[in-house]
């Protein structure tokens, strides 16, 4: 005959088996989970230093191309009053107009 410690121990024994099953599952998931975060937030830090770099690229860029700019319309400047040794042209604040137009231009495209 049974006693009802044993009956007792026959009734839970498997329900503790089961919940040991489930939570070995879920540390499983857990600790793989775990390491898929890991690895994405490596991959967003990768990502941000990449945008970052670009971003100091791009604004490089920027502040070539207005010293580019701005060197050109010196020289047309120069150039067209005849400061360069060519010819000399009396429309120097259309000159500076065009600069001051493109230096929008390149500040709004930012």
């Amino acid at each position: 005959m049974i006693c009802p410690h044993q009956k007792f121990f026959f009734t839970l024994h498997p329900k503790l088996e089961d919940s040991k099953s489930i939570l070995e599952e879920e540390s499983r998931a857990r600790a793989r989970l775990q390491g898929e975060l890991r690895n994405v937030q490596s991959e967003l830090e990768h990502a941000r230093d990449l945008l970052e770099d670009e971003q100091e690229g791009k604004a490089e860029l920027q502040r070539q191309t207005a010293k580019a700019l701005d060197e050109a319309a010196t020289w047309r400047l120069k150039f067209e009053s005849g400061e360069g040794g060519i010819r000399s042209v009396a429309n120097t604040q259309g000159l500076a107009g065009m600069r001051d137009e493109r230096r929008k231009k390149m500040s709004c495209t930012s």
